[in-house]
């Protein structure tokens, strides 16, 4: 009888082990992916150019039962015209169609843009953060006191 009660609690701890692993490696991914998007927005502050775009639309997106908005901005960088789909929604819609905003492109890419607002540039990145230190912190002090 001691062996099979042995047994299940080297399982058990075995099943927490992979299981804490899992979820360090899971705020793992949280850190690299706010790394990556961090490094992007910093390389466009440094070394990006600005140009002012027009809002010529706004991409709707049905969301639990309610429109979001995002929008669709055409600008000029290095003698060409373009359009930039922001990827952030909102309801009510961030801007207007027509509204002037100022974007931050990579002069080596053009199409490479945001728009030059504190939730394009850093929103993703402290959002990973926040991910990964919550997941992190939570799986690490739940694990901790068993």
């Amino acid at each position: 009888m001691a062996t099979h009660n042995q047994s299940d609690s080297c399982s058990d701890r075995m099943t927490q082990g992979c299981t804490w692993a899992l979820l360090n490696l899971m705020a793992l991914v949280f850190f690299g992916v706010a790394g990556y998007f961090g490094w992007q927005s910093w390389e466009l502050t440094q070394n990006g150019e600005t140009t002012t775009g027009v809002v010529v639309g706004l991409d709707e997106s049905d969301s639990d039962g309610s429109t979001v908005y995002a929008p669709i901005v055409e600008y000029v960088a290095a003698d060409q015209r373009h359009t930039y789909s922001s990827s952030n929604y909102s309801s009510p819609p961030s801007y207007a169609v027509g509204d002037e905003v100022e974007l931050l492109y990579d002069p080596a890419d053009p199409k490479q843009v945001v728009i030059n607002s504190w939730l394009e540039l850093w929103g993703l990145t402290v959002g990973m953060l926040l991910g990964g230190v919550i997941t992190f912190v939570v799986v690490n002090i739940f694990f901790w006191r068993r």
